[in-house]
């Protein structure tokens, strides 16, 4: 066919593509002359994909309700990219034994999570001479336990929706960091930008820090620490009633530390989930009869508790202090009070556990998660508030495997 000459005036301008130091065509269609395709091969093809040589449709949109959302008048006027991220937002459970997976003694991981399923889970499990504690933190997006003298990094494993930690990975997910040789590991905390590790051996006992390259001395030679917490930007040690006194951590690469004593009593924390900023505050349960407060000048205790044998945990949700205690030892003991603040009273009694929970000691621990309060019973139970309805019925959220006999606490709740 011929070409027909160009108008008058005008002078023709030839494009070709790849030929001639011209740039080649980019983008879906890349030759100019569809012809000179080789037979059976696409120059452009759109709303298909191609499957082991195959071309298929492309998938379109799907029909996610069936029916009317809001009225028969609703328009849906906007949509927002939202991720369930359950690795991330769970329930972790430390309990002492290692209930319903082996004869042996020892302590068992466990994670809650009403997005998962089964929403509550076993992920591990570690043996030993005797019954211990595996005291947990989360730094820089892992998670840390101790497990005697040594320290562990908690590995996730992935397993389908429905499926078990246990059918993917077995007994253990962890690998090892460090060994503190003649040390146990009896808490952790992550502050400043370092994960702080107390390490009790009696009198030499002392605090170390893991920044993600090497370990250091933090604070030697002081007694077996037992918790630890945040408050107003300082790191706050914790310490049986043998010590008598609190530890504070100033931030910064050099260690800077004071001690606070009380001017009278003995303060002592019960262990891990017993300490707790509130309303600028430090509160501590003390596992005797009473609840104490640090406010930067004074220590001293602010509430004793008339009937209770114990008060063990604290936990903060919807801008109440919650306090779990026991009226003594056997099944039926557990309650939770409740305090708002200042110039308000205790309610000592705003739920009785116990009277729910009739078959379940005391109460051990207890975390704020989800808009809930979870408390963990003697046995092995981990109970759910209805929502920020704390005095409703609460709910059971126990694994068959978790729930055992009296003298199996749950050992440190973690939200993460």
């Amino acid at each position: 066919m011929g070409i027909r000459a160009p108008e008058n005036g005008l002078q023709r301008f030839e494009l070709r593509p790849g030929v001639a130091g011209f740039p080649p065509w980019s983008g879906h269609q890349q030759d100019g002359d569809s012809g000179s395709n080789p037979p059976s091969k696409f120059r452009y093809a759109q709303n298909v994909r191609f499957r082991s040589g195959e071309v298929v449709d492309r998938p379109g949109y799907a029909k996610i309700n069936d029916t009317v959302l809001g009225s028969s008048n609703s328009c849906v006027r906007g949509l927002i990219d939202y991720h369930v991220n359950t690795a991330r937002n769970k329930l972790w459970i430390v309990t002492i034994g290692c209930l319903g997976f082996s004869g042996e003694n020892g302590a068992t991981f466990w994670s809650y999570d009403p997005e998962q399923q089964t929403q509550i889970q076993a992920l591990a499990y570690y043996t030993g001479a005797l019954d211990k504690v595996l005291p947990i933190a989360e730094y820089e997006g892992d998670l840390y336990f101790g497990d005697n003298s040594l320290v562990r990094i908690f590995r996730l494993s992935i397993q389908d929706y429905g499926g078990g930690t246990f059918q993917s990975s077995g007994r253990s997910n962890a690998v090892p960091l460090e060994e503190f040789a003649g040390y146990t590991i009896a808490t952790m905390l992550k502050f400043d930008g370092k994960l702080f590790i107390g390490l009790a051996n009696g009198a030499t006992s002392k605090i170390v820090t893991w920044d993600g390259i090497s370990i250091r001395d933090d604070l030697t030679g002081i007694n077996p620490p037992v918790t630890m917490v945040e408050w107003r930007d300082q790191l706050v040690v914790g310490f049986a009633a043998a010590s008598n006194y609190l530890k504070l951590r100033q931030k910064g690469f050099t260690p800077s530390w004071t001690t606070v004593t009380p001017g009278a009593g003995t303060v002592a924390a019960y262990g891990e989930n017993s300490m707790l900023s509130y309303r600028d505050d430090l509160w501590i349960a003390n596992g005797g009869t009473d609840l104490w407060k640090y406010d930067g000048t004074t220590l001293a205790s602010v509430r004793t508790v008339a009937t209770a044998v114990s008060v063990r945990t604290l936990a903060e949700l919807n801008e109440y202090l919650y306090y779990g205690w026991n009226t003594g030892t056997g099944v039926g003991t557990a309650r939770v009070g409740r305090y708002y603040g200042i110039n308000t009273t205790f309610e000592d009694i705003h739920k009785n556990l116990g009277a729910q929970f009739t078959l379940d000691g005391p109460i051990y621990r207890m975390v704020a998660y989800k808009s809930s309060l979870v408390a963990g019973l003697s046995g092995t139970r981990v109970v759910l508030s209805p929502g920020r309805d704390t005095p409703g019925t609460w709910l059971d959220t126990s694994h068959p495997k978790i729930v055992s006999a009296l003298g199996f606490p749950p050992a440190q709740f973690l939200v993460y």
